[in-house]
């Protein structure tokens, strides 16, 4: 047997890995999966935006803590993985609960992009409006920009509606809806369903739409988060206001499709 053919009959077998998507390939922060090695790489950019490297390794979430040490080491200001009775929390998807964010996955940051409506007569581009560490402060600023240069132009998309937005603003029933609450110190989203909608003209201080919420197909992660699912599902929420149960509410993503569809 030749030494070439040795080395053929000798070499590891080439396993393929299934990545999640052309750039998005780990489910952590500060992660990747490197093609040429086969192994996950943790790196972090560093104060002038440069990626800096950090180790390769086997296993994605040994990377996942690599970075999360790392990070913690030099004091940076980055978003780090969730860990919770020592299980890593994956990061969120790529696309963002909030119109106009979305996760820029070389900068680790949130971007801000807004489309300027012709019917408003703008261009019909993409206003960029930078990038954000915090997810909340993204949506803030889409939501200010949607006011300033399309004020009223599709109400169902400013993120955090002030009183007199959701006061005027019926949404309609049924709808999918992914709603974000803070349990226990911790912002949780729950899928749920808005099923009746009632209208009382006599509130003051907040929305006078209330929702009946249902969770068909979530109801032990709703009960888990403390929220009244037995025996009949009788949450109605106003969403806006100190005696709402939720921090904001977006609609599903399969609504979202419906409604590009409809358009």
């Amino acid at each position: 047997m030749s030494a070439g053919e040795k080395r053929k009959r000798d070499a590891a077998p080439v396993v393929t890995v299934k990545r999640r998507g052309k750039a998005c390939s780990s489910r952590f922060f500060g992660v990747r999966w490197h093609d040429r090695d086969g192994k996950w790489r943790a790196m972090y950019t560093d104060e002038k935006g440069k990626l800096i490297h950090i180790a390769y390794f086997d296993d994605e979430e040994a990377a996942a803590r690599a970075y999360n040490a790392k990070i913690a080491d030099l004091g940076l200001n980055r978003r780090t993985n969730l860990e919770l009775l020592g299980v890593l929390v994956e990061k969120p998807a790529s696309s963002s609960e909030f119109h106009g964010v979305n996760w820029h996955i070389q900068r680790e940051k949130w971007q801000v992009r807004v489309y300027r409506s012709k019917r408003c007569g703008l261009d019909g581009g993409d206003q960029d409006l930078g990038r954000y560490d915090d997810e909340r402060s993204a949506a803030l600023a889409a939501d200010a920009f949607r006011r300033v240069a399309m004020p009223g132009h599709e109400p169902h998309k400013i993120n955090f509606p002030t009183l007199p937005e959701l006061t005027t603003q019926r949404l309609k029933t049924p709808t999918e809806v992914i709603l974000t609450l803070d349990f226990n110190g911790t912002r949780r989203t729950i899928r749920g369903r808005f099923t009746e909608v009632k209208y009382d003209p006599s509130v003051q201080n907040r929305s006078a739409w209330s929702y009946r919420v249902e969770f068909e197909g979530h109801e032990e992660e709703a009960a888990a988060l403390g929220l009244e699912t037995r025996p009949w599902p009788r949450v109605w929420d106003t969403l806006v206001g100190d005696d709402s149960k939720f921090v904001s509410c977006t609609l599903a993503p399969d609504e979202k499709k419906k409604k590009r569809a409809r358009a």
